[in-house]
């Protein structure tokens, strides 16, 4: 288990009034990315589950996509271990906060990861979203 910084950490207090109300993307990209690559670079993990990030029901959809853009970009490191599932969960998130994902799909060029399809599913009564590339 890691414990990251979020939106309501007092760490993103300087960052909150540098970014007009919406979220500062570079904390969440690079809490986000040194938070995987250290528990899979030194922890070994292969199994990876990340909250939201934000502050209690303040969850913005430039989140998810920090962090699937930090999780693609980690992948794309030839030398990084081999992450084989990564589950980002949250009570307020829902499909509509990861179509910022398809930018990533569009472009290209962000990361080798481009290809990716968001479907949804129903697990125990709970909405399962899951990006595949």
């Amino acid at each position: 288990m890691i414990l990251a910084a979020s939106g309501s950490s007092k760490c993103y207090e300087k960052y909150s009034s540098l970014s007009n109300s919406l979220p500062y993307r570079d904390f969440y990209y690079n809490v986000a990315y040194e938070s995987i690559s250290y528990a899979a670079r030194i922890l070994g993990a292969q199994k990876i589950s990340m909250s939201h990030l934000s502050a209690s029901g303040q969850f913005h959809k430039d989140i998810a996509t920090c962090v699937a853009e930090a999780l693609a970009h980690f992948c794309d490191r030839i030398e990084s271990p081999i992450i084989k599932q990564f589950l980002f969960f949250g009570c307020c998130m829902n499909e509509s906060h990861f179509l910022g994902l398809e930018r990533l799909n569009s472009e290209g060029k962000i990361s080798k990861h481009h290809n990716i399809t968001i479907t949804t599913s129903l697990v125990d009564e709970f909405e399962v979203i899951s990006l595949k590339w």
